[in-house]
């Protein structure tokens, strides 16, 4: 490992112990801002470092965990040195119980849809003023940057399988991406639901009404990927790169679905897209129209937020309607607002580190 990989992996260490002993003296908010001065520029130095080229996998998850660890030390400090008024902790709150709470809402940030907002008993400290809520989205912020990367990376993957002309290609490409954010979202509901009621077993959480609704859902998205994968080789579609893992992933999971039979997903898919548009009826019919746009803004906001903004700080366009079934085209337009953000940032993220220009 280089010289200064290792001072910086040794300065980071050092820093979240020092930041741990402070933890535990007399109010003093001018010794916490000069702490997290310190807490910022070494959560940047290790973010530099895992970004660096040429940085391994395992250095690279070592430099963005000390990152977070370092940020995450500075919330029981906070709670010390800026006084009382901004943590919700019991008292005597120990490291688990702020482990617990940094864990929580590294959970969170990674939760691009923000399907899941309480976790319960897991989180036995709480933020209760905006300054902890601005503190909390530099977190989320470290976080959530390198999820919506990733989902940016994955829609570029997604994009660079197919060939062909514009229109037909995007149309491809946004139905299967579709298809693989539905499927991922049916099981996030009924895991956020499960992980609720686990952690408030006091109260109904689990709606076990949700299931086939979720089941129904699964298959239409089901339905849509084979659907896509039909245009697609109908189209004379193909993998742009033979050796293309997504493209080879694409078509090896067409022949399954295939076997299935094409008469019983395609309606599927049709039945969703009905679904949709009838559970927005039933929306429009409660909040109204104008209500129902503001709503529709609110939700693509959310999923464009990858810094959890509007989370943290409680904020909302407009409350939406009550339906529960309201979920389903909630999530839809969250996963269309966070797949446009992180094509957005992955563009960003290119320009800013161009590749290197191969060599023969």
């Amino acid at each position: 490992m280089p010289p200064f990989r290792v001072t910086l992996v040794v300065a980071s260490a050092g820093w979240v112990g020092v930041s741990a002993a402070a933890a535990v003296g007399p109010p003093s908010p001018p010794l916490f801002w000069a702490g997290f001065t310190i807490t910022l520029a070494l959560a940047t130095a290790n973010l530099a470092a895992a970004t660096a080229r040429g940085t391994g996998p395992v250095a690279r998850a070592a430099h963005v965990g000390l990152a977070l660890g370092a940020y995450a030390a500075a919330f029981p400090a906070a709670h010390a040195l800026l006084g009382a008024g901004h943590f919700d902790a019991p008292p005597g709150a120990g490291p688990g119980a702020w482990a617990a709470f940094a864990l929580a809402h590294l959970l969170r940030a990674a939760d691009a849809l923000d399907l899941v907002r309480d976790w319960g008993a897991v989180q036995a400290v709480r933020h209760t003023s905006p300054t902890a809520a601005g503190l909390l989205v530099g977190f989320h912020l470290i976080a959530g940057a390198f999820v919506v990367d990733a989902i940016g990376r994955a829609a570029g993957r997604a994009r660079r399988t197919f060939v062909g002309d514009m229109p037909r290609t995007m149309a491809v490409v946004l139905l299967a991406v579709f298809a693989r954010l539905g499927l991922a979202a049916c099981v996030a509901v009924l895991l956020g639901m499960a992980i609720g009621q686990l952690q408030n077993s006091g109260i109904r959480v689990f709606d076990w009404r949700a299931v086939p609704l979720a089941a129904a859902a699964a298959v239409a998205c089901l339905g849509l990927l084979r659907l896509a994968t039909r245009l697609r080789d109908r189209s004379m579609v193909g993998p742009a790169d033979p050796g293309d893992a997504l493209g080879e992933l694409g078509a090896d999971a067409g022949r399954p679905l295939a076997r299935a039979g094409a008469v019983v997903l395609a309606p599927a898919s049709v039945a969703l897209l009905v679904a949709l548009v009838s559970i927005t009826g039933l929306a429009a019919n409660e909040i109204g129209t104008a209500g129902m746009a503001w709503w529709a803004v609110d939700q693509a906001l959310r999923g464009a937020d990858f810094a959890d903004v509007m989370q943290l700080f409680d904020l909302r366009v407009t409350a939406g309607p009550a339906l529960p079934a309201a979920v389903l085209p909630a999530v839809c337009l969250r996963a269309a607002g966070s797949a446009v953000v992180g094509v957005a940032v992955h563009r960003l993220w290119r320009l800013a580190r161009p590749a290197p220009v191969p060599t023969r």
